[in-house]
């Protein structure tokens, strides 16, 4: 098989991963549900700068996801799998640019480059995120595009390189926020321990050429930002630029998942299965097989120091999420690569094959056992087939049903106490409510099902006795 073949192998098995994704598993609620719901409002009302949700202003969340999977539908039609298709790219993307980055670092272990993608592939959480309507890949591609311009800027002096590297900073805060700094701010604070010899910057001519970038990196904020803010009013302007980074750094956001300081550190070993139980890693280890004095051995204490430095960054943020640290998995994987010299690329590749393969069959076997719980198909059938009825939602609404149904207006938000009152102003109406067996519910059901351990259903009017 030639060398091209082989080039494309994992990048193949991830196809067919996505497949899988796309026949066996449902669009999982409430964040996959909810960005297609913004993504499709944006499609179909044409609001290219102002994100929506249930057709009002959304500051969670900037735009270029959104833009990415708009465009996918706008060549092939509004429908999961073009959005997938997006998704695909983007994860296909972020493998390229792990072995880009480790051709760079390690410029004297082509073997390293030829396996690292295997090693990331066969990653159980980069595997489980990859196929997920999320932003951290997207945010894990700009991460590491940003970080071959800057070392291609330290490496040649370029002015352009600078400010492409700040272009794609300014990417990186379009597709999840100011985020995109703390994983950059410490590549720049460690320059003095990577810079690439024997045609490096002095520490100051770099340092005026990150500024120059930080500046680049306002361009692209700009061209979203100053039309978004002149389409909406001061709230969404405060909520986007401060609450969103402020309430979650305190932890007093909601839904800003506060968990303990130690949540990552706890989280770590399963984020490296299975590789962490390879015994030729442990082997290497005890060997001390990494050579800190060595250039090689350099790069890859800067690669851990990164990754270390980022990880207690987030632990000392109050809000904290798994997928949070997807964007320092190509980083340890690329340790985690040098580690796994003495396997045979054969063995890592049928890891990586028998790991894709088990999760393959864990979703087909969840199609008929766990995934029903979770697909809201029969709830947005009903709305979908009722295009002109009122509907309301009895509860807190993230969009699960909007772009399911394809919806062109609004769902109201109802409380339950309101029902019988919102029933009465529209005879005609539908609620839709998750609730529990025990619950109270709003009205005479017309559609119920199983849903994420209780019940979802679609109400109308109680017959009057």
């Amino acid at each position: 098989m030639n060398e091209r073949a082989n080039r494309l192998q994992p990048y193949a098995v991830l196809a067919i991963f996505f497949l899988a994704a796309l026949a066996f598993r449902p669009l999982l609620p409430v964040d996959e549900t909810r960005y297609l719901t913004v993504a499709w409002e944006m499609f179909h009302r044409d609001t290219f700068f102002v994100p929506t949700l249930n057709f009002l202003p959304y500051h969670h969340k900037p735009p270029l996801l959104f833009w990415l999977i708009d465009a996918s539908w706008t060549l092939f039609g509004a429908s999961r799998a073009a959005a997938l298709l997006v998704i695909f790219a983007i994860a296909s993307l972020s493998l390229h640019l792990t072995r880009r980055v480790a051709e760079t670092l390690l410029p004297t272990r082509p073997d390293v480059a030829a396996r690292v993608e295997w090693v990331m592939l066969g990653n159980a959480v980069f595997l489980l995120y990859s196929s997920l309507v999320l932003f951290d890949l997207l945010l894990t591609c700009c991460v590491l595009a940003a970080f071959l311009s800057l070392h291609a800027y330290a490496r040649t002096g370029r002015r352009r390189d600078a400010v492409v590297f700040g272009l794609l900073v300014g990417l990186g805060i379009l597709a999840k926020g100011p985020v995109v700094l703390v994983h950059l701010v410490w590549p720049v604070l460690l320059y003095p321990f990577w810079k690439p010899a024997p045609q490096n910057l002095t520490n100051g001519a770099f340092y005026r050429g990150v500024g120059l970038g930080l500046l680049a990196a306002f361009i692209p904020v700009a061209v979203w930002l100053g039309p978004a803010l002149l389409q909406t009013d001061g709230e969404f302007a405060r909520a986007l630029l401060w609450d969103q980074s402020a309430g979650r750094i305190s932890g007093q956001m909601e839904a800003s998942h506060p968990r303990p300081f130690y949540f990552y550190l706890a989280l770590l070993p399963v984020m490296l299965l299975p590789w962490i139980a390879s015994p030729t890693i442990w082997r290497a280890v005890r060997a001390r097989a990494i050579r800190f004095e060595t250039s090689e051995g350099r790069a890859l204490r800067f690669l851990l120091v990164w990754a270390g430095a980022v990880l207690a960054t987030f632990s000392l943020i109050s809000g904290k999420q798994p997928h949070y640290l997807v964007p320092i998995l190509p980083l340890v994987t690329i340790v985690i690569t040098v580690l796994l010299a003495d396997a045979t690329l054969r063995t890592i590749r049928r890891t990586a094959l028998a790991l894709a393969a088990g999760l393959v069959l864990f979703q087909a076997v969840a199609s008929f056992t766990l995934f029903p719980r979770y697909d809201l198909k029969p709830i947005a059938a009903f709305v979908r087939d009722h295009p002109d009825a009122r509907f309301g939602f009895v509860g807190g609404y993230q969009g699960e049903i909007n772009f399911l149904a394809r919806r062109t207006q609004p769902i109201e938000l109802v409380a339950l106490e309101h029902a019988d009152a919102w029933f009465g102003a529209y005879p005609g109406g539908y609620l839709i409510d998750f609730y529990k067996a025990s619950d109270l519910t709003p009205g005479q059901p017309v559609v119920t099902m199983n849903y994420r351990g209780g019940l979802a259903g679609i109400f109308q009017q109680s017959a009057k006795p």
